[in-house]
């Protein structure tokens, strides 16, 4: 089923897979879909929800754009609608009042006017896009999100900081959804590059008892090259990832390093 690997609407559900990216992601618009997906984030930080809905909202965001170019629609309306569903969906739900508000002191860095008309617009507009998203996404909101996977497979891994060892891979998932990964690669796939490029950056030794890593991590190099180059190369897009300590020189060796494995 192409669902196992790759989210497309439902009539485009029966089209050649050959493709992990549908045709109307345009990888011109990488730097600004990254920007739009880390201010959900920031978002979504400031209004308090878990990381599972931010992270909901932001591949809903990318499934709308399956359909849709940023041309066609409003990408920051989109993003607002995507993560004030999100919440719904998530059972974290967040006032559309208090979005609107947190979402204006960070962009315009002043207060937005309750009852005036540039708060009646951003309410409309939201309410409007939550219902575009709704129908364009079928009502379907399952998700499998690779956090769980990567907590298990850090489980069976031994490490001596395996809190740290997860914090990392976590924060490599929360960056990878500044990409369109979510619509190309299954979860348990993002899941092991996440632990993979997390080993790579605490330069620890990681081991399995019994056994050797890629048991656990049960993913091919190829596809975890293939992934942890379109992460790293977000970073090329931005000044600084989420791993704050992360420097340009660190991210140039762990290219390096993949490439001379490969």
């Amino acid at each position: 089923c192409i669902f196992c690997l790759l989210w497309v609407p439902r009539e485009m559900s029966s089209s050649s897979s050959s493709s992990r990216i549908p045709a109307s992601i345009d990888p011109s618009k990488d730097r600004v879909r990254s920007e739009i997906c880390a201010f959900v984030q920031k978002l979504g930080m400031i209004l308090k929800v878990p990381q599972i809905t931010i992270a909901s909202s932001i591949v809903f965001f990318h499934r709308f754009f399956c359909k849709y170019t940023f041309e066609e629609r409003n990408m920051e309306s989109v993003a607002y609608a995507c993560l004030f569903l999100a919440s719904k969906i998530e059972e974290s739900p967040i006032r559309l009042k208090d979005l609107i508000e947190q979402m204006y002191r960070e962009k315009k860095k002043t207060k937005i006017i309750a009852d005036g008309k540039e708060f009646a617009y951003w309410r409309n507009e939201i309410l409007e896009k939550e219902r575009h998203v709704l129908h364009t996404l079928g009502f379907d909101f399952q998700i499998e999100h690779p956090y769980a996977n990567m907590l298990s497979k850090v489980k069976q891994l031994q490490h001596e900081d395996p809190k740290r060892l997860a914090q990392f891979s976590w924060n490599f998932i929360n960056d990878s959804l500044r990409t369109t990964l979510c619509i190309q690669y299954d979860p348990k796939e993002i899941a092991s590059t996440s632990i993979y490029l997390a080993i790579k950056y605490l330069k620890t030794p990681c081991t399995v008892k019994g056994g050797d890593i890629t048991d656990v991590l049960a993913c091919s190099m190829e596809t975890i090259e293939k992934i942890s180059h379109q992460i790293l190369d977000l970073y090329d897009q931005t000044a600084k990832p989420n791993q704050s300590e992360k420097t340009e020189k660190n991210k140039e060796q762990t290219k390096t390093e993949m490439a001379v494995e490969s």
